[in-house]
């Protein structure tokens, strides 16, 4: 490796990921592949470009959870067959940042490093004439297979590649101060990109970045947190700062707008068996989705459908004993399962299908002189059992059968002056024994 091509990775990285430090980089040699970007950089695309620029570039790629040596593997290397879609169909996508790869968990993190290193390629690529999209987003354009028609013709003539944004991980748009933010670019011909470089990055955490995390605003914790969802101490830091941040419900819409929802999910993904990002990711989950107005329902059902609710009950599942895992854990739980329309009790089924019910029970029964963790299970199963429908008294029976009742009682007598266990185990028991069969009639 000649020190003028690390020299100019260096350069890239530090443009927009200044915590990135370089450690490895490995030029990609394949010649079949790389006579065929070559030709059809040369003596095709050449041909259909406005004004015969090829528009190439250095962009970067994350390839997730498979090793970039498994995709190049393949004898098509990059393949937008392989794609599972996006903002823009089903294309490669190319970032000219490399804190949107990191960020979005599209990079591959490596093994045994606790999250901190990991694998991108540098990809070059042919762009050609690029339609322009802004932060403009639709069905429409997760559907394409190809870019629009630039020149009607003859001869007819489309796009080469299509370009978007800035957006952030997951969500379009720049966002406040454009944060963590790139340009994408979406190429549908596997011909118009070489794989160049394999490199492995070590994102340096030090203290003192953990201390800024824990004094950041919105936009600023969500960039750190999914620029840096790998590392334990940050998802630590930055899940808590939004847990505290987003206990004032003004707070709550700017970190959605920010995609904090996604952002969370990630580090709860990220770091199954570290209960303090369990217990804190959960938290701001939950404070997150706390709104019962239209934002608020929109945010439960966006942590729902990114898999907020499984995740909160494999939390509490990996760490029955630790309290504020199991007390926070109920409560995303709940706020995500609250509401009365066909979406919420959808939402209270999938808690159920998971394990929610006989879980909040096993957390009742494991802690039962913490009053916290008293309120936000009870709290929890009542949002769960909310309903009047079959699956609803389903739900009911489950937890009637689990000796949630009994529980909500215990509570009762256990805690006597806290207002908030006396409020919660009251509406449990309403609505676990709502309902007029017999089954009612028994609970």
């Amino acid at each position: 490796m000649q020190s003028n091509e690390a020299l100019l990775i260096k350069t890239l990285l530090a443009r927009s990921c200044p915590s990135a430090r370089l450690s490895r980089v490995q030029r990609v040699q394949n010649k079949m592949l790389w006579r065929e970007y070559a030709h059809y950089r040369d003596e095709s695309l050449v041909h259909t470009c406005a004004g015969g620029d090829v528009n190439e570039m250095l962009l970067f790629h994350g390839t997730a959870e498979r090793a970039a040596e498994d995709v190049l593997a393949h004898q098509n290397g990059l393949d937008p067959r392989f794609s599972n879609g996006g903002f823009y169909g089903q294309g490669i996508y190319l970032a000219e940042d490399p804190s949107y790869p990191i960020g979005g968990r599209y990079a591959h993190r490596i093994s045994g490093s606790g999250g901190s290193r990991v694998q991108l390629l540098i990809v070059k690529a042919a762009l050609g004439s690029q339609q322009e999209m802004g932060q403009r987003i639709s069905a429409e354009t997760r559907a394409m297979r190809m870019p629009d028609v630039r020149v009607e013709g003859p001869p007819r003539l489309l796009y080469n590649s299509v370009r978007g944004g800035p957006h952030r991980p997951f969500v379009s748009g720049g966002g406040e101060n454009g944060c963590d933010a790139s340009f994408i670019h979406v190429v549908y011909e596997s011909r118009q990109m070489y794989p160049a470089y394999v490199i492995e990055v070590e994102m340096e955490m030090g203290a003192e970045v953990v201390a800024a995390v824990r004094a950041m605003g919105v936009a600023a914790a969500v960039a750190a947190l999914r620029a840096h969802a790998s590392v334990s101490r940050v998802a630590f830091a930055a899940c808590g700062r939004l847990a505290s941040i987003c206990a004032e419900e003004q707070n709550c819409q700017a970190a959605a707008d920010a995609g904090a929802i996604e952002a969370i999910v990630a580090a709860l993904q990220a770091h199954p068996q570290v209960a303090g990002v369990q217990q804190y990711g959960c938290c701001a989950l939950g404070n997150v989705c706390a709104g019962d107005d239209a934002a608020g329902l929109a945010h439960k059902q966006r942590a729902a459908d990114a898999g907020g609710i499984e995740l909160a009950v494999a939390a509490m599942q990996a760490h029955p004993q630790h309290a504020g895992v199991q007390q926070d854990g109920c409560r995303a739980m709940a706020f995500v399962c609250f509401g009365s329309d066909a979406a919420a009790r959808a939402r209270q089924q999938r808690a159920a299908d998971a394990g929610g019910i006989e879980l909040v029970v096993a957390a009742l029964q494991a802690h039962p002189q913490v009053a916290d963790v008293q309120q936000e299970c009870i709290w929890a199963m009542a949002s769960v059992c909310a309903g009047s429908d079959a699956a609803a008294l389903a739900r009911k029976q489950r937890a009637a059968d689990a000796g949630g009742i009994e529980l909500a009682v215990a509570a009762l007598q256990a805690h006597p002056q806290h207002a908030g266990v006396q409020q919660d185990s009251c509406q449990a028991m309403a609505f676990v024994c709502f309902g007029s069969d017999a089954a009612a009639r028994a609970r």
